[in-house]
């Protein structure tokens, strides 16, 4: 027994401290999986049933996810630390010796937080059983959602967009580049630009629309999108609750808000607005409508085929690389429908697949027909975003792409951290709840991985799509905790607290929606007013000229567009991450022949000819985490 309990706390110790980091998120996220272990390894003890199995050869999922979560928590913990100021003062500049030191470190923490897991979740299992999972029937799925359940999905939907969002009215401005790259490519469009072949920028039509018609709601703030963002993320919740009332009773409602807010505070999150944030409602409707059909025992109809179709056409026409997850979902229907030789279905599908696809392309190919762009359609959105825009070392091809994969896979552990730890939870329960859905799920995750990050690209946000996978984890922790609860009451353990049962949920959203807002990379931007931003301060100037022109030199979409109100007269209206000579040439000859009344540049970025033009202004402002200085440069003739 006391070599157990040397054990228990030696792992749980390790895993304490492999999530450990020097940074004030890990430390509140460290704060929440301890406490979160520390609860069911405590809990444990009061079920008879539940035994530590350090090694059992029928259960190697165990095992196998365990080392999964090890491994991933394993390479945050040594990327995090490794260039960390605080760990080179301890050891020196010594490259080897800090390697070494590390490495043995985190190998030993490792092994504490393989054998933490590993009880965990066997303990979760055990929970899991207790509770006698049964498939919700089809009356109970069917039924119209409740008032109380709309208003808490909503009422989480507002809260976690409006702290986590800079879109929010909370904040001055959502200086994002990609969300200003968005709306000022949709306001040119909303003003008779032809997108791509009048204005340049690699993401695809269909977003460039919705952020038209975003346009249209507020012409110079991101209240639009703010109100889309809210939206798109209700309609998530409430297709996840959806999912969950498949395999859980109506009380797994009151996880989701939890959920949710780690979700939009996670640093995949980003600003706020981005294709993948606005893309999580679209893809988990077929990935609802396939569980649906595998726990019901029953096949997807046309009419479901034609929206999955309509789905996957909306998602090729934003953000093509979205796409693998429609590849592993319709790869594991193919297979299901030729192992049972259901071809009739597999031609109707095919046709209604076909359909809905079409039904989303047709009108997007007349605009490109019918402004004579179809040729800049291809070019821009798919030959430059497939040949241009992934990075890779100059190896083989297959070389390139497995280091691709394992960036990605750094970047997915440290934008997601808690995602990840679910949507293992989520893989690792829904394996004993129907190995059909299990297949399903991880079929469709590692196509999307793959897809998402073949091109090598280390951008946080990219992650967030990986959010429709958390469902099974939070009925898995769901199936954990009620047991729990039960062996409460069964081993009358009272808690005399003077306050209501609805006090005390209360109050524990309340905490939870404050470690949201604390780790929310975004909230640094409360404590600056419109006026402080460079954004408003260069529109002072340049609102001074009538019908004034403006180029954003060689940095992407900074907001000045935007804040101004001007529609870029350049195609190239900023810079890009494409090696794409033609954009510094065109800017740059912009900038030669005074073609634009105002210029904004960024740090040391300045063309070398600015013989037509005059410093107005200069600012220095925050943005990701590092002070930046922006000039603002306007023609001499300018008064």
């Amino acid at each position: 027994m006391a070599k157990r309990h040397t054990i228990l706390i030696f792992s749980f110790f390790s895993f304490f401290l492999i999530n450990f980091a020097p940074a004030k998120s890990s430390i509140i996220l460290n704060i929440i999986l301890s406490a979160f272990v520390f609860v069911v390894l405590c809990f444990e003890k009061l079920s008879s049933k539940t035994a530590y199995l350090f090694y059992n050869k029928k259960d190697k999922l165990l095992y196998i996810i365990s080392s999964i979560v090890s491994a991933l928590l394993a390479i945050n913990f040594f990327s995090i630390w490794f260039p960390s100021s605080k760990f080179t003062e301890i050891l020196g500049n010594n490259i080897i010796i800090k390697t070494i030191a590390l490495l043995v470190i985190t190998l030993i923490l490792s092994v504490g937080c393989f054998l933490t897991i590993n009880m965990v979740l066997d303990t979760l299992r055990n929970f899991a059983n207790d509770y006698k999972y049964k498939p919700q029937t089809i009356p109970d799925k069917n039924k119209k959602l409740s008032v109380k359940a709309i208003i808490i999905l909503l009422s989480a939907s507002v809260v976690c967009i409006t702290i986590c969002s800079k879109s929010s009215p909370i904040y001055p401005f959502n200086d994002w580049v990609d969300i200003n790259c968005f709306f000022t490519v949709g306001k040119s469009v909303a003003n008779g630009r032809i997108m791509y072949k009048d204005i340049f920028e690699q993401k695809g039509p269909l977003l460039y629309f919705l952020y038209s018609i975003i346009y249209y709601i507020s012409s110079d703030t991101f209240l639009g999108a703010y109100i889309v963002e809210i939206a798109s993320f209700f309609s998530f919740l409430i297709i996840t609750y959806k999912i969950l009332l498949l395999i859980c009773d109506e009380k797994i409602i009151y996880l989701i808000p939890i959920a949710a807010a780690f979700i939009c505070s996670a640093p995949a999150m980003s600003h706020g607005g981005s294709a993948e944030e606005l893309c999580i409602p679209i893809i988990i409707l077929p990935y609802y409508f396939g569980i649906d059909a595998i726990i019901q025992k029953k096949e997807l109809t046309p009419v479901k085929w034609f929206i999955i179709g309509v789905s996957s056409g909306m998602v090729l026409w934003i953000k093509f690389t979205m796409l693998g997850f429609y590849f592993g979902f319709g790869l594991f229907f193919l297979i299901h429908y030729l192992v049972n030789r259901k071809f009739s279905h597999l031609i109707k599908s095919l046709f209604s697949l076909i359909a809905g696809i079409s039904f989303v392309s047709i009108p997007i190919f007349i605009y490109f027909i019918m402004n004579n762009a179809v040729s800049d359609l291809f070019t821009v959105y798919f030959y430059d975003n497939i040949f241009m825009y992934s990075v890779g070392n100059n190896s083989g091809i297959i070389v390139k792409i497995i280091n691709n994969i394992f960036t990605g896979l750094k970047i997915f552990t440290n934008s997601f951290k808690i995602g990840v730890i679910v949507i293992l939870l989520g893989f690792f329960g829904v394996y004993y709840i129907n190995k059909k859905v299990f297949l399903l799920s991880v079929i469709t995750f590692f196509f999307s991985f793959v897809f998402i990050y073949i091109g090598g690209r280390e951008i946080s946000y990219y992650s967030f799509i990986f959010s429709l996978f958390i469902p099974f984890g939070i009925a898995f922790i769901y199936m954990g905790l009620i047991p729990i609860l039960k062996t409460l009451k069964n081993k009358s353990i009272k808690m005399n607290f003077p306050l209501s049962k609805k006090i005390c949920i209360l109050s524990g959203y309340l905490i939870i929606f404050v470690a949201m807002f604390m780790m929310s990379s975004n909230i640094y931007l409360l404590k600056y007013k419109q006026s402080d931003m460079p954004q408003y301060k260069f529109n002072k100037i340049i609102s001074q000229s009538k019908n004034p022109t403006l180029l954003n030199y060689g940095f992407l979409d900074g907001g000045f567009y935007t804040v101004s109100g001007i529609v870029p007269n350049c195609r190239f209206f900023c810079g890009l991450n494409l090696p794409y000579e033609e954009i510094g040439n065109t800017q740059n000859y912009y900038v030669s022949n005074g073609l634009v009344d105002y210029i904004v540049t960024k740090d040391d970025i300045k063309p070398t000819n600015l013989k037509h033009y005059i410093c107005a202004d200069t600012q220095e402002f925050e943005f990701e985490g590092t002070v930046h200085t922006y000039n603002l440069y306007k023609k001499k003739n300018i008064p």
